[in-house]
This record gives structure tokens, sequence and C-alpha cells, in this order.
């Protein structure tokens, strides 16, 4: 029976977090480019969360095969084959078996690819959705990372944009009629964060996730400390 307090990160800065219920939890992370989750999901790594990041991972399997199917596509921005897809997200899990909460950042992506939430009700995780939902306009206007300007031009965006129109916004019904993620459930959120900085958007999911007892410093530390010490923030969440 898995415990009902568990701790992550290391002794002099681990969190204690205390939660409702004896079974695992799995987040999943959904939205656009360019939609803030991976600026989420790192800063949860950093406090010691496992997180699958499916690009890189796909990224890695394609540098092996220059000449393959996978680097073809992903060069081009197109989507992998869910069937790849779905059984390297299988092996992280089952590596994650036992974890207390892990995060999913790039699965699913597609329709068919949801089966992934069975798997994980089946390995123990009970799964719940970040959906960020905000206009495609804010993702084509926002700064990109440094260092991606060369891979992140306006027609990337456009394509990467295409994609998630025409691949992953259908899998909201089948996500609420087939496997019970729906805000009336209390396992999604939809999230608008056009308008919300960083620091709320991370306040916003913590509630939504039930991790109050993570200080808000935890996630954007540079936010709430200013370079003279001083907090620069209040740690009032903001709502979606």
């Amino acid at each position: 029976m898995a415990k009902q307090a568990f701790k992550v990160g290391s002794e002099q800065n681990g969190i204690i977090i205390r939660r409702p219920g004896n079974r695992n939890r799995a987040v999943i992370w959904v939205g656009p480019p360019l939609s803030g989750k991976d600026t989420q999901t790192e800063r949860f790594e950093k406090l010691g969360f496992p997180v699958l990041k499916m690009g890189p991972i796909l990224k890695g399997l394609a540098q092996q095969d220059p000449n393959g199917a996978m680097r073809a596509a992903i060069s081009q921005n197109r989507l992998i084959a869910d069937s790849t897809a779905i059984w390297q997200a299988k092996k992280w899990i089952v590596s994650k078996l036992g974890e207390p909460l892990i995060h999913l950042n790039g699965m699913p992506r597609t329709t068919p690819q949801l089966e992934i939430i069975g798997f994980l009700r089946e390995r123990g995780f009970d799964p719940a959705v970040v959906w960020f939902d905000l206009p495609f306009n804010v993702c084509l206007t926002r700064l990109g990372r440094p260092g991606r300007e060369t891979e992140d031009t306006q027609e990337s965006r456009m394509e990467r944009l295409t994609i998630f129109k025409d691949r992953t916004l259908p899998m909201q019904e089948p996500m609420k009629s087939q496997f019970g993620i729906s805000q009336a459930n209390g396992n999604l959120l939809m999230l608008d964060n056009s308008n919300l900085q960083k620091h709320e958007t991370g306040l916003a999911i913590l509630d939504f996730l039930q991790l109050s007892t993570i200080p808000a410093e935890r996630l954007f530390p540079e936010v709430f400390i200013g370079g003279n010490g001083s907090k620069s923030a209040t740690r009032t969440a903001t709502s979606p």
C-alpha cells in the first residue's frame, strides 16, 4: 500500500507532501507549443519529481537512425507513429512504478495514445490532466527560449500548431467520455494562462493538484526573492 505522505528532494531541501487515498498519481500535461508546459514541468523536475520528456526521448532515438522514419518525421515537424510513442511511454512508466507522483510531458498527443491513461491506472496511478487552453495567437507571439531561434521559427510554430489542432484537440471528447477525465470529476484543469505570469500559472497548478504544502518560492524562487533578498511577489494564487 502506498504511503499517505511522501518526501521528494534531498535531505536539506526535501518536501513532505500529504495526500488522500493510497494510490500513486500521474499528471498528464497537454498544450500547444509555447503554452508553458516545458517551463512548468521543468520546475517540478527540479523539485525531485520524475518527468517523462517525450520530445527528447524521441529525438535521441532518431539520432540513432539518421535515415530512419522517426528522424524524418521529427525534422518535418510531424508526429511519429502512435505505437512507437506509446511503447516508449510504457517503458518509462514501468521504470517509475512505486513513485508517488510522476509527470508526463508530450504523452498522449493523439486520440489513440489515450490508451496510456488505462495503462497508468492498471499500474496503480490515478491520472490527472493539466490542459493549457490558450488562444493560438498567443502561442505565435510569445518569446521563444534562448538558443532555440533556429528551430523555433514562425513557420515551425504554425506547423506545430496545425498538428496540435488536427491531432491533439480531438482527444478532449474521448478523454472525457471514455476515460472519465473531466473538470466535473476533478481530474482536469483547463488553464488559460494568456495573462498569467509563470509563477501564477504554477500556483494555479499546485492548487489543482492539491500540493499546497509546496511553498510557492520552491517553484519560481527568482520571482519571489529579489536581488537584495527581499520578497518581490505575493504568494496568493491567481485563478486561471
